[in-house]
C-alpha cells in the first residue's frame, strides 16, 4: 500500500510540474505576442510620419495636418507601450524602449540640415522598432505548436505543420515587414521628390535601390506564398489576396519609374503616390496581424491540449 500511495505521490508531482510548466509557457507566449502586436502600429504610424514630415518640412502645408495626427499618435503609443511592458514582467527590456523614445525626442526637435538627414534619422528609429519585435520573436518560440491534438490538417504530420508555423512566422514578422519598410521608405522618398518637383541624384540612387529590393522582394514572396498555402490558406484570407497586392507593387514600381526617375521636371501630385503606397502597406500590415491571430490561436489550443493530457 505504501508503495502505491509513493507512486501516486510521484505521478500527481509530475503532473503538477507540467501544468506549471505548461502555464508559464503560455503566459510567456501571450506576454510576447501582446507586445509584439503592440509594436506593429508604432512601426505602421512611424513609417507614415516619415513619409508626410519630408513633405512637410519641403514646404506643403498639405501635410501639416497628417503630421500632428501622427506624432500625438506616436506620443500615445510610446507611453502605452512602455506601460504595457511593465505590467506584462517586461518582454521587451525597459531601457529599449526608453533609448525609443529618447530618438522619438531627438527626431521632434530637428531643425535645419538636410531632409534626407531626417530620413535617415527616422529610419534608424523605424529599424530599432523592427530589432525589437524580432527579439521579442526570438525570445518565445511560441510557433513551435508540439501538441499532436493541434494537428487538424489531414494530409500533414506535427513535424510539416511546425515547419509550417516557423515559416508563417518569419515570412509574417520578417519578410513582410522589410517589405512594408521597402514600400514606406519609397512612399517617402516619391513623394518628397513630387513636392520639390524634381529627383535628384541622391533621390534617384535611393529609389533605384529600393524599387530593385522590391522586385527581389516580391520574388520571394511568390515562392513563400506557394509553401504557406499549403498549411494555412483557408485561415488567414489575406493570403489569397497576395497575388493581387503583387500586381499592385508592379503598378507602383511602374509608376516611380516613369513619373519620377524618368522625367527631369516631375508634375504628378504627391498624395497620389502617397495613397497609391499607403493602400498596398494597410494590405500586407492586415496580413501580419491575420498571421499573429493564427499563430495565437494555436496557442491556445496548444495550451488545450497540454492540459488534457495532464488529465
Amino acid at each position: 500500500m505504501l508503495k502505491i500511495a509513493n507512486n501516486q505521490d510521484t505521478v500527481s508531482r509530475a503532473k503538477e510540474t507540467a501544468a506549471i510548466t505548461s502555464v508559464a509557457r503560455y503566459l510567456h507566449q501571450l506576454r510576447a505576442i501582446t507586445i509584439i502586436r503592440h509594436l506593429i502600429p508604432v512601426i505602421i504610424v512611424s513609417q507614415q510620419h516619415r513619409g508626410a514630415s519630408l513633405a512637410l518640412l519641403e514646404g506643403d502645408k498639405a501635410y501639416q495636418g497628417k503630421v500632428v495626427e501622427f506624432q500625438n499618435e506616436i506620443e500615445y503609443r510610446l507611453t502605452t507601450l512602455q506601460l504595457l511592458n511593465q505590467e506584462l514582467s517586461r518582454p521587451v527590456n525597459d531601457l529599449e524602449l526608453e533609448h525609443l523614445r529618447q530618438e522619438w525626442i531627438n527626431i521632434r526637435a530637428w531643425s535645419g540640415g538636410k531632409v534626407l538627414e531626417n530620413f535617415n534619422l527616422q529610419s534608424h528609429f523605424i529599424e530599432k522598432q523592427m530589432k525589437l519585435v524580432w527579439r521579442a520573436k526570438e525570445k518565445t518560440n511560441y510557433f513551435y505548436i508540439g501538441v499532436s491534438k493541434t494537428n487538424t490538417y489531414r494530409d500533414t504530420n506535427d513535424s510539416e505543420i511546425n515547419d509550417g508555423y516557423a515559416l508563417l512566422i518569419q515570412f509574417i514578422l520578417h519578410e513582410t515587414l522589410e517589405l512594408i519598410e521597402l514600400l514606406a521608405k519609397t512612399r517617402g522618398l516619391s513623394t518628397h521628390a513630387m513636392v520639390i518637383g524634381t529627383c535628384d541624384s541622391d533621390h534617384y540612387s535611393w529609389l533605384e535601390y529600393l524599387l530593385r529590393e522590391i522586385n527581389i522582394k516580391k520574388e520571394r514572396f511568390r515562392n513563400l506564398f506557394q509553401t504557406l498555402q499549403k498549411y494555412m490558406l483557408s485561415d488567414i484570407p489575406c493570403l489569397a489576396d497576395l497575388q493581387m497586392q503583387d500586381s499592385r507593387m508592379v503598378q507602383l514600381v511602374q509608376f516611380v519609374e516613369k513619373n519620377i526617375l524618368r522625367q527631369s521636371l516631375i508634375k504628378q501630385d504627391s498624395q497620389e503616390i502617397f495613397n497609391m503606397a499607403t493602400a498596398i502597406i494597410q494590405s500586407h500590415t492586415e496580413l501580419v496581424y491575420q498571421g499573429l491571430d493564427f499563430i495565437q490561436n494555436m496557442m491556445h489550443r496548444q495550451f488545450d491540449g497540454a492540459k488534457f493530457e495532464l488529465v
